[in-house]
Order: C-alpha cells, then sequence, then structure tokens
C-alpha cells in the first residue's frame, strides 16, 4: 500500500490523472478500526471527491462556481 503526506507527493495527481484510462483505473480503499468500529472509506475512480471545494473567500472574490460534490 502507498501513501503520501498531504501536498508532498504526487500520487494522487498520477490517480487522479491515470484514471482516465480504463488500464490504470484504481478504487482506492482504507479501512479503520476504531475501538471495535470498523469504518470503510472508498474512492472511485473519477469521483467528484477527486476535486477540491474552492474556499467561500475565493468564490466570493473571482465570482467563480463551486466545483460539484
Amino acid at each position: 500500500m502507498r501513501r503520501e503526506l498531504d501536498f508532498r507527493g504526487v500520487r494522487f495527481t498520477d490517480l487522479k490523472r491515470l484514471n482516465r484510462d480504463e488500464r490504470y483505473k484504481k478504487t482506492l480503499i482504507r479501512e479503520l478500526d476504531n475501538k471495535g468500529n470498523k469504518i470503510r472509506f472508498e474512492l472511485a475512480p473519477n469521483d467528484l471527491r477527486y476535486q477540491p471545494l474552492v474556499d467561500q473567500l475565493v468564490i466570493d472574490f473571482l465570482g467563480i462556481e463551486q466545483n460539484p460534490r
């Protein structure tokens, strides 16, 4: 399993780019165990959550639209 710290590497950018190609599509899965409660997170290829939300101050200042969720 490969991981990276936020904004330190290029793995997330590569996954976002490569998920457009059928040969390289990959669903990211993280499973956590919190005091007996199993939590599962999934990020499917081309999921809208690959696009971070734009800060409201930037939207107000520039008059741009928020990324879809």
